[in-house]
């Protein structure tokens, strides 16, 4: 997924944490994060509870599932955590990108055919 934002045009910045996420976040303010339910320390789905409730913070959330594994989670935590949207692991490039895209285009985010290095 990161070699994908990077042909479009993204800075992508990876964390294992949710805490030094959660602290970046806080600090940057990106349009847009992309953030596995599994994180380590704080998992990524209490890290986008902590920003959707926070007015401040305009990022859009998309949570990451892993549909394929059976200890992962399963169910669709966009309603229950308050993510913009929400994808599981193992998607098509083409659709990948159609989510990110997607994603900041309801953010109202211009500049989004790739070419130049956008900061998100």
């Amino acid at each position: 997924m990161a070699e994908e934002l990077r042909e479009l045009g993204f800075e992508v910045v990876l964390f294992s944490t949710g805490d030094g996420l959660l602290d970046r976040v806080c600090v940057e303010k990106p349009a847009l994060l992309l953030a596995n339910v599994y994180l380590s320390g704080m998992l990524g789905v209490e890290v986008c509870e902590k920003i959707k409730g926070d007015e401040s913070i305009p990022t859009r959330v998309l949570l990451i599932g892993a549909i394929f594994r059976a200890d992962r989670y399963r169910a669709r935590p966009t309603s229950l955590y308050g993510a913009d949207g929400y994808f599981e692991e193992g998607l098509s490039a083409e659709a990948f990108r159609g989510i990110v895209l997607r994603a900041l285009e309801e953010a109202g985010e211009p500049n989004l055919s790739g070419g130049e290095k956008n900061q998100r």
